[in-house]
């Protein structure tokens, strides 16, 4: 089990997860024709407590939710954010 990229506004350009740090990261290419957010499932198991979520420059422009019933954080940038992290 480990966290993975369900939906992702744009082009995909890489993720991966390291099980040792317990870091994850994905980095995409946003599309103005996407309005829907980015989504990451994100197992409970891995992630019983709190997490952080590093949008680099993004940050700030950023909104993101996390549904505990379904283990899925939501992150929603604007669309003239081209390439995210």
């Amino acid at each position: 089990m480990r966290p993975y990229p369900r939906r992702v506004a744009g082009e995909p350009l890489a993720f991966s997860w390291d099980a040792a740090t317990g870091v994850f990261e994905l980095r995409w290419r946003g599309s103005r024709e996407v309005t829907a957010p980015t989504e990451i499932v994100r197992p409970a198991r891995l992630f019983p407590g709190d997490y952080d979520v590093d949008l680099g420059e993004d940050a700030d422009a950023a909104s993101q939710d996390f549904d505990s019933a379904r283990g899925v954080l939501s992150i929603t940038l604007p669309a003239d954010h081209r390439e995210h992290l």
